[in-house]
């Protein structure tokens, strides 16, 4: 840009010196007449003419090539920039695409992971119940069984007891003792007939 605009600046001293050299002559020419380039003889005219056509062809080689480059480059610059913000844009939106598209499937894995341990926790759940339920089921076999064994024991333990009763009633009505022999005898007998009446 600096060499464009050191060559306009000698292009304008150039042309400066063209255009008083240009009036000087032709006021020394015609000093009476108004200055213009087509009165007075023709090499004045000639002489702007020239002065014309050589500014034109040294504008157009110095000042309006270099400024047309000069355009001509930051308008490909601009383009270029414009590209690349195209393409950048076009790059930012497939990322965005691939971000959401990552995300969508990862809240569809959450979601998946949250049904499985919802499942999961219901099965859990279930077998821990139905655990439960089967240790209540046998707690409550187990006290059942000792409830009648214990039943069993206290109606064995009562037959006894009555028989024993009996024995001694027995004894004291009958007016003899007994002896452990026969004692024995009369309980075992007592306690059968006992289980056989119960059964």
């Amino acid at each position: 840009m600096n060499n464009i605009f050191c060559t306009k600046n000698k292009i304008t001293a150039f042309i400066a010196g063209m255009l008083s050299s240009s009036v000087v002559y032709a006021s020394e020419t015609a000093e009476s007449e108004p200055v213009s380039i087509w009165n007075g003889d023709i090499y004045t005219s000639l002489f702007g003419l020239i002065l014309f056509i050589v500014l034109l062809v040294v504008l157009g080689k110095f000042a309006w090539g270099p400024i047309l480059d000069g355009l001509k480059k930051r308008e490909d610059f601009i383009r270029q920039q414009i590209k690349d913000a195209e393409g950048a844009r076009a790059d930012a939106e497939k990322t965005l695409r691939r971000y959401e598209t990552k995300m969508q499937k990862a809240e569809d894995r959450a979601a998946e992971v949250i049904n499985e341990a919802r499942d999961e926790a219901l099965k859990i759940t279930q077998r821990v119940t139905e655990e439960a339920q089967a240790k209540a089921d046998e707690i409550i076999k187990q006290a059942q069984k000792s409830i009648a064994n214990a039943k069993e024991q206290a109606v064995r333990d009562l037959h006894g007891y009555s028989s024993e009763l009996a024995v001694e009633l027995a004894g004291k009505i009958l007016g003899k003792s007994i002896s452990s022999e026969e004692h024995r005898e009369l309980i075992n007998q007592t306690i059968s007939e006992l289980e056989n009446s119960n059964g």
